[in-house]
């Protein structure tokens, strides 16, 4: 275990292994994170990787090594610009990282925001400030603030302010049963 923390670049891959599994057990719950806690748990994993390279490069003597990494790192940033390199953006894209939290008749969601071609909004059952459903419930096109600031989320050219809309246009995949009312 102490090799573990001693060098960054297992540290990294530790932390990897443990965000995967923890998303795995969540799904197996029908739970997911929350998108500030993807954000955070990635950016620390990328992090740790990076500083563990630099660490690995200052304490090893061996040039041979030393190319290897400088022509590892070269290779990376040309990688970006191939297929390759944009189906692992995409893939990193596809893990929520914009939410918007909404009560809709007093019903708790938590939308997260796909970026892609066009503008969708997936929204989930909202559980807790660290995780919520899996479940995709029901998608927006989009949204727009009101006069009053507050946020209207719309299919097409219909806003969907409440769950009758959300019902009458076929958009949902639940009944009010299956949902959890916010305490009052």
């Amino acid at each position: 275990m102490k090799k573990v923390f001693k060098n960054l670049l297992y540290t990294s891959a530790a932390l990897l292994v443990i965000y995967m599994f923890v998303q795995l057990v969540l799904l197996i719950f029908g739970l997911q994170f929350r998108a500030w806690i993807n954000v955070w748990w990635l950016g620390a994993v990328v992090v740790t990787f990076i500083a563990g390279l630099f660490q690995r490069y200052f304490k090893t003597k061996n040039k041979i090594i030393l190319i290897s990494m400088g022509a590892a790192v070269i290779l990376g940033f040309i990688l970006l610009y191939t297929p390759i390199g944009l189906i692992t953006i995409l893939m990193l894209e596809s893990i929520p990282h914009e939410e918007h939290v909404v009560v809709i008749d007093g019903y708790k969601f938590v939308g997260y925001k796909e970026d892609g071609w066009d503008v969708f909004i997936n929204f989930y059952d909202y559980k807790n400030s660290f995780v919520s459903g899996s479940k995709k419930r029901f998608t927006a096109n989009g949204y727009y603030l009101d006069d009053d600031g507050n946020e209207v989320f719309y299919d097409e050219l219909r806003d969907l302010e409440h769950l009758e809309d959300i019902y009458e246009y076929n958009l949902g995949n639940f009944n009010e049963s299956e949902l959890t009312k916010v305490a009052e």
